[in-house]
């Protein structure tokens, strides 16, 4: 048995061996059989993964039509072709993220061309995103995107001015109605820039109208930009009349106040001045006022807005506020519903108080015996702020009362005698019931205890770069 030989079967036939080399030989064979096996296993794997595809492109997506930032009225076109090595799977089409792919058989086919129309009148006016997608059977995929706008209606606007005769030193709204969408609208008049607010179906800008204004015709200019990223300017003329603003001469007598007019103190006073432009020149987004503001205090005016001072110590300067005089201590309640942005001891301005209304409007007391608030209060129209009296430069017991908007100072007793507001009269009339709950708890509310203010705090460098004046 050791000396014969044997044949093994094979798939293709048999094999003959000799007996003698059947030890060796049958180690080979068992070696030659698995690693076959593993070959066969590593190609099968390597197939069902796609590691020898030589498919791996996405498909070739190539949009004709519509034309990337063209306009389109009327029927428009979208058209293009998709290509690829394998068979087409998947074929969709979205405008402004909502499908829209029309009906066909995709079959076994490799490209694709795709022509349809799409009516803009169902599409409003502006701009409008298409995204074509495919994939592939391997599971490759492919998107385009193309930007196009719609425009079957011509942009209509209207400026107007209320009123279109101003006086100095007065408000003036001014109002843009459109029929389509714009965006950054910024108006500009005499070297004063202003924003607008959507309201409605149009735009409005309150805009104080500066006490130191000229009287004359003046073009009022307003750039916005339309759904395409034009820009679209309109023009209007205001005519600013003359406000009938007296002189007045003020007597600086006492020695403590004089010694505000001491040229070592310019530097701290412009410090102080940066500070309060800093802050008057920020903008709350959201209107907290409503309905007209309340005269802060009981007593008599003493001075007027917009008067030109001359102080017996040579200077001169316009009154760029309403002073309203009584007995120290007398309470000074918010005009209306805000925010406190400042409240501390200022050189010239002495104990002040600073309340933002939102959107640019502000009121500012000033020359208060105390400060009975601290920044960042929320204040309902006619809760005490503070008590008067004649801290800073002031000759007797008073509270001097500013509105500015957009940081320009505009007469006070103008927003006790008009309502003025970005809200549509339902919403205005829902916000004046609010503010007037408000109010009257304010009123019955027991008087607030004062609380100690500081000054001389601010140090240079700290504040914005020098900015323009504000009367």
């Amino acid at each position: 048995m050791a000396g014969k030989s044997k044949s093994i079967p094979t798939p293709r036939g048999e094999i003959y061996i000799p007996r003698r080399r059947l030890g060796g030989g049958r180690l080979a064979i068992i070696v030659v059989a698995a690693l076959a096996a593993a070959a066969a296993a590593f190609f099968g794997l390597a197939a069902w993964a796609g590691i020898f595809d030589k498919d791996k492109a996405a498909p070739r997506i190539t949009l004709e039509a519509p034309a990337e930032g063209a306009k389109y009225e009327g029927v428009m076109e979208i058209a293009g072709v998709v290509a690829d090595e394998s068979e087409l799977k998947e074929f969709t089409v979205a405008l402004d993220g909502a499908d829209c792919t029309p009906e066909l058989e995709l079959g076994k086919r490799r490209n694709l061309k795709f022509r349809f129309t799409l009516e803009t009148a169902r599409l409003a006016d502006g701009r409008h995103e298409l995204a074509v997608a495919a994939a592939d059977a391997r599971g490759n995929r492919a998107r385009a995107d193309v930007t196009f706008y719609v425009e079957n209606h011509p942009t209509l606007v209207e400026l107007t001015f209320e009123p279109g005769r101003v006086d100095q030193g007065r408000v003036l709204v001014v109002k843009l109605n459109a029929n389509k969408k714009l965006y950054d609208l910024e108006g500009e008049f005499w070297e004063q820039k202003f924003p607008f607010y959507k309201t409605g179906e149009g735009f409005t800008s309150i805009v104080g109208v500066r006490a130191s204004c000229p009287p004359g015709e003046y073009a009022v200019a307003v750039t916005a930009y339309d759904a395409y990223d034009e820009p679209l300017e309109l023009k209007g003329t205001l005519t600013v009349r003359d406000g009938g603003y007296v002189e007045e001469k003020v007597i600086i007598a006492a020695p403590e106040k004089k010694k505000i007019f001491d040229p070592a103190l310019e530097e701290k006073k412009m410090l102080e001045y940066r500070k309060i432009q800093s802050i008057i020149t920020r903008r709350r987004d959201e209107q907290l006022w409503a309905g007209a503001f309340a005269t802060p205090a009981e007593g008599r005016i003493t001075s007027p807005f917009g008067t030109y001072r001359t102080y017996s110590t040579g200077s001169s300067e316009r009154h760029i506020g309403v002073d309203v005089a009584n007995e120290e201590g007398t309470p000074v309640r918010a005009a209306n519903r805000g925010v406190v942005m400042l409240a501390e001891e200022l050189i010239v301005r002495g104990k002040t108080v600073i309340v933002d209304h939102g959107r640019g409007v502000f009121s500012i007391y000033n020359h208060l015996a105390a400060v009975a608030v601290e920044p960042g209060q929320e204040l309902e129209k006619g809760e005490i702020l503070g008590y008067m009296g004649s801290s800073g430069l002031a000759t007797g017991s008073h509270v001097h009362w500013e509105i500015r908007v957009f940081k320009w100072v505009v007469d006070p007793l103008e927003w006790t005698k008009m309502v003025y507001t970005y809200r549509s009269a339902e919403e205005e009339e829902k916000a004046e019931e609010d503010v007037e709950r408000g109010y009257q708890a304010a009123l019955a509310a027991a008087p607030p205890e004062p609380k100690e203010t500081e000054g001389g705090r601010l140090k240079p460098g700290e504040l914005i770069p020098d900015m323009e004046g504000a009367d």
